[in-house]
């Protein structure tokens, strides 16, 4: 996360369009707002429009905007997020369920810096920086089909990949504090800390809703717990009986060629590509390939694009 965040800095002074990818969760939003935070548009607008909650035609009218009687109902002209946000930085949330249609569209505003109301004549011209975000692998979207190819390399000049929550275990009990901090102040609760038992559960849990999923339990934890301290047993039981993260299991007796394999496998799953696997062992990546290909296991791992697998 310290190389994404140095990333950022780096990148946000700059007018680039970002793609953002990760999981559901991980704070998408919040690294779009602060890129936005830290460029030359700062004292502009910052909006966000989640493409997966409306339709191709609800979708089009909220990103273009519409003229008096472009359709029945349109009783006034209605300015879309490309045009409030001009001058601005609008964030594209799930990018990747935007229709066909309405991609076309979108690339044409984004190559010319102009489009039209729907139901207008006129050209409306804007300059926006434009963040995108997808928890989806875009890449296969253009081999499928489903993303057109060159709206694509538009939106993905700079590419930055959130890690989930348990790729970066480190920071969860300082998100704890952060939290335990935050919903104690917002609801009048005295909660003044977690056992050192119920953080230690808390970091070894898988978090697949990441971040959010964090934050809620700890909402849920400030609200409900009439004591001022959150203990092992005052924890959902999905989080209290979750099995240890990252244990792998292996019989007596079995040749250390099975192990080793056993736990390359293990290891490539888990992290998504041979690169993250070898880093994890902390063994050179000339090595790691070497034994996987004596090991026969495959040459890649969902490694490609901008989605992170994991079992």
């Amino acid at each position: 996360m310290r190389a994404v965040m140095d990333q950022v800095r780096r990148v946000a002074p700059s007018n680039s369009n970002i793609l953002l990818c990760g999981e559901s969760g991980v704070g998408k939003e919040v690294v779009a707002r602060y890129i936005h935070s830290l460029g030359l548009r700062r004292s502009e607008e910052f909006l966000a429009l989640n493409c997966a909650s409306l339709s191709d035609d609800l979708l089009e009218n909220e990103l273009f905007g519409h003229e008096r009687g472009a359709f029945t109902g349109a009783n006034d002209r209605k300015l879309g997020v490309l045009e409030v946000a001009d001058g601005g930085t609008l964030l594209l949330d799930e990018v990747g369920e935007m229709g066909l249609r309405c991609q076309a569209k979108l690339l044409r505003a984004i190559e010319c810096k102009e489009f039209r109301r729907l139901g207008g004549t006129s050209k409306v011209k804007v300059d926006i920086r434009i963040i995108s975000a997808t928890n989806t692998d875009l890449q296969r979207g253009v081999e499928a089909r489903a993303f057109r190819e060159d709206l694509y390399y538009r939106l993905n000049v700079v590419n930055l990949r959130i890690p989930p929550l348990r790729e970066r275990a480190e920071v969860i009990p300082e998100l704890i504090e952060h939290f335990v901090r935050e919903f104690s102040k917002n609801t009048s609760r005295r909660m003044r800390q977690v056992s050192p038992g119920a953080v230690a559960k808390l970091v070894k849990y898988e978090w697949p809703g990441n971040v959010r999923e964090l934050r809620n339990v700890i909402e849920s934890l400030v609200l409900t717990v009439p004591r001022t301290r959150i203990d092992i047993a005052d924890l959902p039981p999905t989080i209290r009986e979750a099995p240890p993260l990252h244990e792998l299991r292996i019989a007596l007796g079995v040749p250390f060629s099975d192990i080793e394999r056993e736990i390359f496998r293990a290891c490539i799953e888990r992290y998504g590509s041979k690169k993250e696997a070898a880093r994890a062992l902390n063994i050179p990546l000339r090595t790691f390939h070497a034994k996987a290909r004596r090991h026969g296991l495959a040459a890649n791992h969902a490694s490609r694009g901008c989605e992170h697998r994991t079992p």
